[in-house]
């Protein structure tokens, strides 16, 4: 790959690693909405909705529950990073 003749080695390591990002993204931002929505709000229509694109996305409900229940603080970046961790170790089990 080549931008204004700059040469760019975009190894298959580095894309995995770009797309584990985007994804741990995406399920940070679900579970925190989920908890707003849920805990915060009780808007039982705007989680409904919520639950609903988890479903439609195909993400793993298991995780999103694990982050909203074993992080107490989701607006914390390294809190939600190890919770996730945590999932992602015992899921490989």
């Amino acid at each position: 790959m080549s931008y204004r003749g700059i040469g760019y080695d975009k190894s298959l390591e580095a894309e995995e690693e770009c797309l584990l990002r985007n994804d741990r993204q995406s399920y940070f931002s679900l579970a925190r909405r989920i908890v707003r929505a849920q805990f915060q709000f009780a808007d039982e229509s705007r989680t409904q909705q919520l639950w609903q694109e988890v479903a439609d996305r195909g993400m793993d409900v298991d995780r999103i529950t694990y982050l909203m229940y074993g992080c107490q603080f989701q607006d914390d970046e390294t809190a939600m990073l190890i919770a996730d961790q945590e999932y992602q170790m015992k899921s490989n089990r």
